[in-house]
């Protein structure tokens, strides 16, 4: 068994450079073009919302906040969880 890596950091801004990278609007020079179709979305948006900036913005706006979100204030916390490639498929095997 090997073992998982979790990394939790603060999103500050509107994080639009990492939307842009998850959403592929930037292709990575280290990122093989001709794998991008085996990407998988593991969390659908609500219906009208395109990306991941703006799900981030709709959340705020539904959340019910009496005040203004200042300019410096965390919008989000990013969580990545990596592990080795045998742990991963055995993961999703196990339907976790």
């Amino acid at each position: 068994m090997g073992f998982v890596v979790l990394h939790m950091e603060k999103a500050h801004g509107s994080d639009s450079g990492t939307t842009a990278h998850i959403e592929r609007f930037i292709i990575p020079k280290n990122a093989d073009p001709t794998r991008t179709h085996l990407n998988r979305r593991l969390i659908e948006y609500p219906d009208g919302v395109k990306d991941r900036s703006a799900a981030v913005q709709r959340r705020l706006e539904e959340a019910g906040l009496t005040r203004k979100i200042g300019s410096n204030q965390v919008r989000a916390i990013r969580i990545n969880v990596s592990g080795t490639h045998e742990d991963m498929k055995r993961i999703e095997e196990e339907g976790r």
